[in-house]
């Protein structure tokens, strides 16, 4: 992600991974929280939509959970 930005990270700042898989740095599978809170918020949107974690890749594939980056929460 600091590739990505052109900087180091912050303390505080959260990288978060839109499909959970962690060895997934492309870019478009990053977002970049200011903090913890926010970060927490992003996983309980998505922890309310869907129980079974290790299927969000496959959801998001087929267009049944999408991740806002604009309000980064999953819908």
């Amino acid at each position: 992600m600091e590739s990505v930005i052109g900087r180091r990270l912050t303390d505080r700042e959260r990288v978060h991974h839109i499909d959970l898989v962690k060895g997934n740095n492309d870019p478009e599978n990053l977002f970049l929280f200011p903090g913890p809170r926010e970060h927490r918020l992003c996983h309980n949107s998505l922890n309310a939509i869907v129980r079974d974690t290790e299927k969000v890749p496959e959801l998001l594939r087929m267009g049944k959970l999408h991740f806002d980056r604009t309000e980064g929460v999953y819908k």
